[in-house]
């Protein structure tokens, strides 16, 4: 009986103290990061590359018109009720594709600079982030012949609360890259067959 006791006892006595450890080292990350974040670079750059081994112009296509943008980057399956709009130019500078959805919120891209063959660049807005984005896709001849491309993305997170800042030093580069890399991946594939 006195044995039950004490194995009780020692028992929520050593539960108690991995609590303590537990949440003393939380606190302690959580520290670290509220002193560190603020000194924190805001503008974060992230690029995945891809070599497709088709000519420059059949990439050039497809990244200069915004309609041809959900040939080889499919909708988010988590925001089903997306709808895409067009406006401006059709190809080319000031070209604007808006992607609007009650699930995930709202971002649209308009192009800023095309040179043929070489590279697109484009304004990024996500509605209520208070983020600016910065994206590019760049074309240059790869080593093993057809083209590599560059897809870039810089934000700026600018003036952002304490937990967005965490989420850059923590999360950008990878959740910002799968997005890159699957649109890369996306654009190799699309390309690449057409061309058969």
């Amino acid at each position: 009986m006195l044995g039950n006791y004490y194995l009780a006892v020692h028992s929520t006595e050593t539960m108690g103290k991995a609590i303590k450890i537990v949440l003393g080292s939380f606190l302690a990350v959580l520290f670290i990061f509220a002193v560190i974040t603020p000194f924190v670079e805001t503008k974060r750059k992230v690029v995945r590359s891809v070599d497709i081994n088709v000519p420059s112009e059949k990439v050039f296509e497809q990244i200069n018109v915004p309609r041809n943008w959900l040939n080889w980057t499919s909708a988010d399956s988590r925001c089903p009720d997306t709808k895409f709009y067009y406006s401006g130019n059709v190809e080319g500078r000031d070209a604007k594709l808006s992607a609007e959805s009650k699930t995930c919120g709202n971002v649209s891209y308009q192009i800023t600079k095309s040179t043929v063959n070489e590279i697109v660049a484009f304004d990024i807005n996500i509605e209520n982030s208070g983020m600016l984005g910065k994206g590019s896709i760049t074309i240059d001849p790869a080593p093993s012949g057809g083209v590599r491309v560059d897809f870039i993305n810089i934000w700026d997170l600018g003036d952002v609360p304490f937990y967005k800042r965490l989420f850059a030093v923590m999360m950008f580069d990878s959740m910002v890259g799968g997005d890159l890399e699957h649109k890369a991946q996306g654009l190799k594939a699309f390309c690449e067959s057409a061309s058969h």
